[in-house]
């Protein structure tokens, strides 16, 4: 006759937490010393996305025992759900430590890397999962998007076959396979491949977000801003600075040559323009087309609650700027053409902030926007009450606000997630 352990076990194999939570609280309820009620708990809260509570039952299973390497992996998946990669990086290796020839550890470990842009890295742990077990499904997909990252696009097309072929009816295989096609420039295959990895698992939050990308680069615009982003993740953080600090004194020597001669003027204002058009596009580009799918009958169907977030937001906001504007410049209002300025520059950071809405950065983020969207109202509400003088205060921490904003941003994405 079966255990109660045993019946829970099947049950979380066919994904019916619902069934096995309420049953995993009982029998920890009865015997708090059971470490294999407990740790199973821990994975089932886990999988109903209640982090808190899964993290404190796999701590308990770990004081129960510590060489169990499941409860150590338990509180790395806790860790990395809350974005704290360090301590998911720690907590994984232990697991290893604890249990070196388990192929889906090392896996994990891979995962991690990943999730921190740390490609090399994440490269060389899923190779070690091979290493053991040379069919281990998640090391096998982690070694295919590292190579995609890396550069590698014929090894990473090369590991995706392979993949496929072990395992045809798996959508983690297919949704790797669509990222393999994203980073090739094969934005239709890689829609289907993502539709087919949603057709295996509805719930693949994966497969979904790739969905979402791949049908935004069927625009050329947007093919072209994924490509340059791609070559950016194969560059590593050293080289990423380089790039980063190299354009923005390119320009600016640019700028300073543009006063020589009125041709010379004339090169370095085409030169700024685009390089200012780059700069909107990196920032607002996919918040654009995410307003694109969201204006689709059936785009909106592939998007979450971040992407739609993030091109509602950019829809009002702009929509806002563009009929302050009209009405101030018509009316010769300047306060309404104050609030046409700050409500297109807060799109930068509003439509920031919303994409990482299931990442902890984003709350920072998110009070970091709400802040500089009260002091641009205070802007424009001084700008309509007071003489220029006193109102531009607001609008100079404003500026200076949104700069060092942008900044930041743009220095975690140079330099990566530390782990």
């Amino acid at each position: 006759m079966p255990s109660h352990l045993d019946r829970v076990r099947v049950w979380l194999e066919q994904g019916r937490v619902d069934l096995a939570e309420p049953e995993l609280r009982q029998m920890v309820a009865r015997d708090p010393h059971d470490p294999q009620a407990r740790v199973l708990w821990a994975a089932c809260l886990l999988e109903m996305n209640r982090v808190d509570e899964g993290m404190t039952q796999a701590r308990d299973a770990v004081g129960l025992a510590p060489d169990m390497p499941f409860a150590h992996g338990l509180i790395a998946s806790a860790h990395a759900m809350r974005g704290e990669l360090p301590e998911a990086r720690a907590a994984i290796q232990r697991a290893i430590q604890l249990d070196p020839d388990d192929s889906h550890l090392h896996g994990r470990l891979a995962a991690i890397f990943m999730a921190a842009g740390r490609w090399r890295e994440g490269l060389e742990a899923a190779e070690r999962g091979l290493r053991i077990d040379a069919t281990d499904p998640l090391c096998t997909d982690m070694r295919t998007r590292a190579l995609a990252k890396l550069g590698r696009t014929e090894d990473a097309a090369a590991a995706s076959a392979e993949g496929l072929r072990q395992r045809p009816e798996d959508s983690s295989s297919h949704a790797a396979h669509g990222w393999t096609c994203l980073q090739q420039g094969h934005s239709k295959q890689a829609v289907e491949a993502f539709a087919q990895a949603l057709r295996l698992d509805p719930h693949n939050p994966d497969a979904r977000a790739g969905l979402v990308v791949a049908l935004k680069a069927r625009h050329l615009l947007y093919r072209v801003l994924l490509s340059f982003v791609f070559w950016v993740q194969t560059l590593s953080g050293k080289h990423r600075l380089v790039l980063f600090v190299g354009v923005y004194v390119l320009v600016r020597l640019v700028g300073a040559a543009g006063k020589v001669s009125p041709m010379a003027h004339q090169a370095a204002t085409v030169l700024l323009s685009i390089y200012l058009l780059f700069v909107l596009l990196t920032w607002l580009g996919d918040a654009a087309f995410n307003l694109l799918l969201l204006l689709s009958r059936y785009g909106r169907l592939a998007m979450d609650l971040s992407d739609k977030a993030t091109g509602a937001a950019l829809g009002v906001l702009a929509l806002l700027g563009v009929a302050a504007g009209a009405v101030g410049l018509a009316l010769d209002v300047p306060w309404l053409i104050h609030l046409a300025v700050v409500s297109l520059l807060l799109t930068i950071p509003v439509t920031n902030a919303l994409s990482l809405l299931d990442d902890p950065r984003g709350r920072l983020r998110l009070w970091a926007a709400g802040v500089l969207a009260v002091v641009g109202l205070v802007g424009v509400a001084m700008r309509a009450w007071l003489d220029p003088p006193q109102a531009n205060v607001a609008s100079t921490v404003f500026v200076v606000g949104l700069i060092v904003y942008m900044w930041a941003c743009a220095a975690g994405v140079v330099l990566g997630r530390r782990v």
